[in-house]
């Protein structure tokens, strides 16, 4: 199986691809009534925390959201490419066998960083969707996404803020439009 490092590196490439291609920044996505803006806006400040995390930072400060960053979702959303670009040179230097504290507890980077590849990976899903794109993930990228939150508690994973209840995929549903219905989800058609 990949390094939570290597499936971020995909994810920043997938997310980067789905966002050069969106065409209608206020399409609502099936993320909790996000729109496109919001979400690439979210991920750009979650890419943040990932700075934080490979580098000297405190990923508890590091703010995640636009209005927490004094920005609007317009401005993060056009700062995509610096950002994706530097977590890429992050990437490269970091030592990802560094102990650090995120939320989920302590333990190297590089462990560290699966979630966030799946919520990279989650949210590009959630663009591509909004602009009427049934993206189908690369299988690494999807195999890893679904083993990572196979193994999330239930209770944590359907908690606000995480997963809402799973959802019936459509008969016709790619592998990737599966997972993102198990993730509670609703894949439009």
């Amino acid at each position: 199986m990949s390094t939570p490092a290597e499936m971020l590196e995909l994810a920043l490439d997938e997310f980067t691809e789905v966002l050069a291609h969106t065409t209608d920044p206020n399409a609502i996505t099936p993320c909790d009534n996000w729109r496109a803006i919001d979400v690439a806006g979210h991920v750009v400040g979650t890419m943040g925390k990932v700075l934080a995390l490979l580098g000297d930072g405190d990923v508890a400060s590091a703010p995640a959201d636009p209005a927490n960053a004094g920005l609007t979702p317009l401005t993060m959303m056009a700062r995509w490419g610096q950002r994706a670009s530097e977590v890429h040179d992050a990437l490269a230097e970091a030592d990802l066998t560094t102990q650090r504290q995120t939320a989920y507890g302590r333990g190297p980077v590089g462990r560290q960083l699966a979630v966030p590849a799946c919520d990279l990976a989650v949210h590009a899903w959630d663009v591509a969707a909004s602009q009427g794109v049934r993206l189908e993930l690369p299988e690494e990228l999807r195999d890893f996404l679904h083993s990572t939150v196979s193994r999330i508690p239930p209770e944590r994973m359907r908690s606000p803020g995480m997963f809402g209840p799973e959802t019936e995929p459509p008969a016709d549903a790619n592998e990737t439009e599966r997972i993102m219905a198990y993730l509670g989800r609703r894949v439009p058609r």
